[in-house]
């Protein structure tokens, strides 16, 4: 037992100061983005193209926490319209040199307006990722979401 807490902590002062040797990444941010969409509805002759813009913020609240928001709107063939917003909190650290662990806990509200009505709903965004620096000047990132 007394092993096992005396590797604990070595591995914990290791963890550490491998920590402070990491690159400063910058997780606060301001967006701007617009897209095309395309959509073919499978067995049936029917294409929905669509054009979008999103906004997006995120500041850093401390070392390893920060807060962001969001907003996105669709303009769709067949006056399809829709809009979401979304609130969130992230968390980022290192785990390695120049690589970051980060991840996102987002409340979102959306709303589609058709010709036959419209409707909104609610949920939440859970999304997790890893961003690693190159060099000084160029970054690589990936992540998975769950909506």
């Amino acid at each position: 037992m007394v092993k096992s807490a005396k590797f604990c902590t070595a591995l914990l002062a290791m963890s550490i100061s491998s920590i402070s040797f990491g690159k400063d990444f910058n997780y606060s941010y301001l967006q701007a983005s617009v897209g095309k969409s395309e959509t073919d509805i499978e067995g049936e002759s029917i294409d929905i193209d669509g054009d979008e813009v999103s906004l997006s913020a995120q500041f850093e609240l401390s070392d390893n926490f920060a807060v962001g928001i969001s907003y996105q709107d669709i303009d769709a063939d067949f006056d399809i319209d829709g809009t979401a917003f979304g609130f969130g909190f992230g968390f980022f650290g290192p785990v390695a040199d120049r690589t970051d662990f980060f991840g996102r806990v987002a409340f979102i509200d959306a709303e589609v307006d058709t010709i036959f009505g419209s409707t909104d709903d609610t949920g939440h965004e859970l999304s997790l990722g890893i961003r690693h620096g190159l060099n000084d000047n160029f970054e690589v990132s990936a992540s998975v979401g769950l909506l």
